[in-house]
C-alpha cells in the first residue's frame, strides 16, 4: 500500500491489460451482432408496413388492376422494394444464426457471448457471400428511385399522402422514407469497418492470421467494390441517356437509333473541325505529256463543304457520331434554352465503315462506302 492508493505488480498490470483487451474484443463482436439485429429490424419495419402493402395495391400489383401511379414509379420503386425484400430474407436468416450461435440473450442487460462466437459469426457471413451481390443492384436503383419518388410526390397528391402517413405514424418510427431507403447503402459500407475493428482487437489478443476473418473482410470489400462499380455504370448509362434525349435524327431515318446498350460506353466527346471528302478517279492523259497514258490516279474531293465545319464528335465503344450542335432559344412554350445534336453521320468502329442503314448528311453526293474522314482538332493537335 502507498498512502490511500494501491500498488499493482507487473503481473497484475499484465492481467488487467489482458482482461481489458478481451472485454474490448467481446464488445466488437457484440457491436456487429447488435447492429445486425437493429438493421434487420429496419428492413422488417418497412417491408411489413401498411405503406408497402397499400403501394403495391394501388400500383395494381396485388390484384392486377390499373395503377394509380406513374409508370416510372411503379417500375423503379417496385424493383427497389423487391430488392429490399431480398435483403430482408438474407439478413433475417443471418440474424437468427448469429443469435443462436454467438450470444446467450441479446435482449439481456449484459448479454454474454458463447464460445467460438467470433468464428461462428465469420462462418455465417462467409456462407452468405453470393447473396451480398444484391447490394449492387439495390444501390444502383437507389438514387434513381429517390428521384422518381420525389417527382411523384410533387405530381401525385395520393402518393404524397401515402408517404406522409407512413412517416408520421408509429410504423415509420419517426424516420422519413428516405431515411429507411438509405439504410442498406450505409450498412454495406459499414461491414468493412466492423470487421477491420474486429481484426484489430483480435490481434491485440495475439490472434493473427485468422483465415476466416481475412476471407470475410475480402467478401465485404468485394461487395462494396461491386456497389461502386454499379454506381459508375449507372453514371455512364445516365450520360448515354442524356445524349440520347438530345440527339435528333436526319429526316427520321435514325428515329429508332438507341444508344443505350449494355456493351456500349461513352469514351470521349469533343468539338472538331471536320471535312468530308471522297476519293475520285482521274485519268492521266495530258496531251502535253511526252508519254501520255491512260493511268488513273486517286484524288480526294470534298463532297459537302469546301471548308471544314465545326461538328460535335461523340466517341462510343462501337460508334463514332458526328453531330451538329443546334441551340433552341427560349420561347413561349420553351422555358429554358435547349441544346440539340443533329446527326450528321455515324461511323461503325467495329469495321471502320459507314453505317449502311444510316445515310450520311451530304447535300451534293450520295452514300459512298469508300469515303475518308480527316480530323483536325480545333486546338491544332
Amino acid at each position: 500500500m502507498h498512502g490511500s492508493g494501491t500498488r499493482f505488480s507487473a503481473g497484475d498490470m499484465s492481467s488487467l491489460a489482458a482482461t481489458f483487451a478481451s472485454n474490448t474484443h467481446q464488445l466488437s463482436v457484440l457491436e456487429f451482432i447488435n447492429t445486425e439485429a437493429a438493421y434487420t429490424q429496419y428492413l422488417r419495419t418497412l417491408n411489413d408496413s401498411v405503406f408497402v402493402e397499400d403501394f403495391r395495391s394501388l400500383a395494381g400489383q396485388t390484384f392486377g388492376t390499373k395503377s394509380s401511379f406513374s409508370r416510372p414509379l411503379v417500375t423503379t420503386f417496385s424493383q427497389l422494394l423487391d430488392w429490399w425484400a431480398a435483403l430482408l430474407r438474407l439478413h433475417e436468416d443471418l440474424d437468427v444464426e448469429l443469435q443462436q450461435l454467438c450470444v446467450h440473450d441479446l435482449q439481456a442487460p449484459k448479454p454474454s457471448l458463447l464460445p467460438n462466437s467470433q468464428q461462428n459469426l465469420l462462418i455465417a457471413l462467409i456462407k452468405r457471400a453470393p447473396y451480398f451481390k444484391a447490394y449492387a443492384e439495390y444501390c444502383r436503383l437507389h438514387p434513381i428511385a429517390l428521384e422518381v419518388v420525389k417527382e411523384e410526390r410533387a405530381r401525385c397528391r395520393h402518393f404524397n399522402n401515402l408517404v406522409s402517413r407512413f412517416e408520421t405514424n408509429k410504423d415509420g418510427n419517426v424516420l422519413t422514407l428516405n431515411d429507411y431507403l438509405i439504410k442498406p447503402v450505409q450498412r454495406i459500407c459499414k461491414y468493412p469497418l466492423l470487421l477491420r475493428e474486429l481484426k484489430r482487437q483480435s490481434e491485440k489478443l495475439g490472434r493473427v492470421n485468422d483465415a476466416n476473418l481475412e476471407k470475410a473482410i475480402k467478401i465485404v470489400e468485394e461487395a462494396v467494390e461491386a456497389v461502386n462499380a454499379s454506381a459508375h455504370v449507372r453514371e455512364e448509362t445516365d450520360e448515354l441517356i442524356s445524349i440520347q434525349a438530345n440527339l435528333r435524327p436526319r429526316k427520321f431515318i435514325n428515329l429508332f437509333l438507341n444508344l443505350v446498350r449494355t456493351h456500349r460506353k461513352l469514351n470521349l466527346r469533343f468539338d472538331a473541325k471536320v471535312l468530308r471528302i471522297v476519293p475520285s478517279k482521274k485519268r492521266d492523259n495530258d496531251p502535253n505529256s511526252k508519254q501520255a497514258s491512260s493511268k488513273t490516279t486517286e484524288r480526294l474531293t470534298p463532297v459537302s463543304h469546301m471548308e471544314a465545319e465545326t461538328l460535335h464528335v461523340i466517341v462510343l465503344t462501337d460508334l463514332l457520331l458526328f453531330t451538329r450542335r443546334v441551340v433552341k432559344p427560349i420561347t413561349l412554350f420553351r422555358r429554358s434554352e435547349k441544346i440539340r445534336f443533329h446527326i450528321a453521320e455515324i461511323v461503325s468502329l467495329r469495321n471502320g465503315s459507314l453505317s449502311s442503314i444510316i445515310p450520311p448528311h451530304i447535300e451534293t453526293k450520295g452514300f459512298v462506302k469508300a469515303s475518308t474522314l480527316l480530323f483536325k482538332s480545333m486546338s491544332g493537335d
